[in-house]
């Protein structure tokens, strides 16, 4: 045979990515991930399996901000967006993670300006250039 065994942390199908967004897809073969410690196999937490999957259900899996959530139907609970907003307020972007139609996670990330970022907006501004910031970020995030 081809394959005699392959390591596999899943399937991917119908990915799709919306810039700015965020993206979804259908896996499956991952309900291994839920399984309780002493039934997963003790291979450094990978397991092998065949390159079908065995197990068919299929889980439909997004990854974006709030708009891209509601986009595809799905609510914030208003408690994540209370989280939102504090992250937000410090400056920093929020990604949320779902998977069949609930909200199960939240991620923020912030971005640390280069150290010559300010140098180079001095030695335009000093040459009489005007300098702008394009962002697909929201207000609070540009400003920090």
């Amino acid at each position: 045979p081809l394959f005699r065994s392959v390591d596999s942390l899943g399937f991917v199908k119908d990915f799709e990515m919306v810039p700015g967004c965020g993206l979804k897809a259908s896996v499956s073969g991952v309900e291994w991930i839920a399984e309780s410690e002493e039934d997963t196999p003790k291979n450094s937490g990978r397991r092998e399996s065949s390159p079908c999957p065995v197990d068919s259900r299929t889980h439909r899996v997004l990854v974006g901000n709030r708009e891209w959530m509601s986009r595809n139907g799905l609510a914030v609970p208003k408690m994540t967006e209370e989280a939102i907003r504090e992250f937000e307020f410090l400056g920093q972007t929020v990604f949320l993670a779902a998977v069949n139609g609930s909200v199960v996670g939240m991620m923020s990330i912030a971005d640390t300006i280069r150290e010559d970022a300010v140098v180079a907006i001095e030695t335009l501004h000093d040459m009489g250039q005007s300098v702008v910031m394009l962002t697909g970020d929201n207000r609070r995030t540009a400003r920090a």
